[in-house]
């Protein structure tokens, strides 16, 4: 995730005004998470319709930001974002959270895919060894790798997760900014593709299918079984909102 926020960090040095603003990004979301885990603070927010208290800390905004730097329109609130936290302006919050509750809830059926795909010993003492010094600690995935183990025997075990090489053709679309799949996260992946063709759409998010139309274009002559090779697209880059 540092290759990610840096990349975002280097969009915003193109605006000098918000850069004397947010001198460094990951600094300033350091620096609020750590102030808020340390000393968190009870909100009001409505819950199924009910205001109710809700304890915030650190770990709460690094969930909330994992949501939102899946695409661009989202990320951009990001500097405004902490920026206000930092400033103790936390009502900003409530923009964010207006049902607590849905934002809150479990639906059950994701969690039970979590457990059943689970996650090796390995990867999680990584997971451990690397979430203290990482922006967004473990919380990017939350709640795993948080509940592994809570239900014994629905793990499929590691043959499950073991690599697997796939020898026809397959079209890869990327987007530069899409914070739930980093470009540096995909490559264990990618690699187990024999016959991969790379799509990547810069400043493009999650959702990525629909920024350039070019993209669908691309789809489509793929399964017309046109062998298109790597490319690269570009769309604007987002514009960092202020509140």
């Amino acid at each position: 995730m540092a290759a990610y926020f840096d990349r975002n960090d280097a969009l915003i040095g193109a605006d000098p005004e918000l850069r004397a603003a947010v001198p460094s990004l990951p600094a300033l979301m350091r620096r609020v998470h750590a102030r808020l885990e340390a000393e968190p603070i009870v909100m009001s927010l409505p819950v199924a319709g009910t205001a109710t208290p809700v304890r915030v800390g650190g770990f709460v905004i690094q969930v909330l930001t994992g949501g939102l730097i899946a695409n661009p329109d989202t990320l951009s609130l990001l500097p405004a974002l902490y920026a206000a936290l930092d400033a103790g302006q936390t009502e900003v919050l409530g923009l964010f959270m207006r049902d607590a509750g849905a934002w809150l809830r479990v639906s059950g059926m994701t969690e039970a895919m979590d457990l059943s795909s689970g996650i090796s010993a390995a990867r999680l003492s990584r997971v451990g060894a690397e979430a203290p010094t990482s922006v967004l600690g473990d919380a990017l995935n939350f709640p795993m790798p948080h509940i592994v183990g809570a239900v014994p025997g629905v793990d499929l075990g590691d043959a499950f997760r073991s690599p697997i090489s796939v020898d026809h053709p397959a079209l890869l679309i990327s987007g530069s900014l899409d914070g739930r799949t980093p470009l540096e996260e995909q490559e264990d992946v990618i690699g187990q593709f024999v016959r991969p063709q790379r799509l990547l759409v810069e400043n493009a998010g999650h959702n990525v299918l629909e920024t350039h139309p070019d993209v669908q274009t691309r789809v489509v002559s793929f399964f017309q079984g046109e062998d298109g090779g790597d490319a690269t697209l570009t769309v604007p880059p987002p514009s960092f909102r202020r509140f």
